[in-house]
């Protein structure tokens, strides 16, 4: 177990206005899947942080490369019933990858430190409210543990979703006896809009969107977070995948459009989800801080 890191306060991820936005990686599993040797069907990837580390470093590395100020633990499944017997082993090994990729590009650039973001989505369909925040303690522990800066809550829909994650985040935290800034990204643009009004503001650092059919469409939604909010984050896909897996918007058009989010004050952290690539985040650096 890592010694407990000082938490990283809201302060440190609220960019200044010569810097421009933070910026996220984009996706892990579509990438991951790329990178294989032999690609078969999309799935998750959450258990190549124990079966095949290298993969995962190397494409952290990749995304930090391209720009990345924050990067995600490959860890978004790890709540579900496929880990259940092995979710805290999995979450301290992709705590231990990131936590090393960005403490390596802080090295390198001292002024400007990386940070890693925990990420989790939710747990599966059907569960009772008792069971998923059981099903969330022991990765959130092992997040924490592993010396995450923040925690992301992502791809959320309603309030029944919220509720137990951030109870089971409570638990974590102390039992753990340290806290971390938590954003909550809600799913596309067609959120439970009931899901905010159930949320305690005192519980987050900020809210956000990801997922969706594509960049398009969001500034009346991050408008709204914008009023919940101090901190805002927009992370979308790369579109729907065709026939073929291809992600309709290139690394160029996806940054455009989300950069526009940023500089239009809508969005302080941007980055990508489902199709994004270290190309996608090296487009949003170029005209994120032009």
């Amino acid at each position: 177990m890592q010694p407990a890191r000082e938490a990283v306060t809201v302060s440190r991820f609220l960019p200044g206005a010569a810097s421009g936005p933070l910026l996220l990686d984009g996706a892990m599993a579509t990438c991951l899947h790329a990178m294989a040797a032999t690609p078969g069907p999309v799935r998750g990837c959450d258990h190549l942080a124990l079966e095949e580390p290298d993969r995962v470093r190397r494409l952290h590395a990749a995304y930090l490369d391209a720009g990345a100020d924050i990067v995600r633990t490959n860890t978004f499944r790890a709540a579900s019933h496929e880990h259940a017997h092995h979710a805290a082993r999995l979450c301290a090994a992709a705590a231990r990858l990131a936590r090393e990729a960005a403490d390596e590009w802080s090295r390198r650039t001292p002024l400007r430190p990386r940070f890693v973001a925990g990420a989790i989505g939710p747990a599966d369909d059907g569960a009772s409210s008792e069971d998923a925040r059981a099903a969330y303690r022991a990765p959130l522990r092992a997040l924490l543990d592993g010396g995450i800066d923040l925690l992301l809550f992502e791809t959320w829909c309603t309030a029944a979703q919220i509720a137990p994650v951030l109870a089971a985040y409570s638990d974590a935290a102390t039992d753990a006896g340290r806290t971390v800034p938590v954003l909550l990204s809600l799913a596309g643009v067609s959120t439970d809009a009931d899901a905010l009004a159930a949320i305690d503001p005192h519980l987050l650092a900020g809210l956000g969107l990801n997922c969706g059919a594509g960049p398009e469409g969001f500034s009346a939604r991050l408008a709204a977070l914008r009023r919940h909010a101090p901190l805002v984050s927009c992370h979308p896909s790369a579109g729907l995948p065709d026939q073929s897996g291809r992600y309709r918007y290139t690394p160029d058009a996806f940054a455009r459009i989300v950069a526009a989010y940023a500089a239009a004050g809508l969005a302080d952290i941007i980055g990508g989800c489902c199709g994004t690539t270290p190309a996608h985040v090296a487009a949003l650096a170029r005209a994120g801080r032009q």
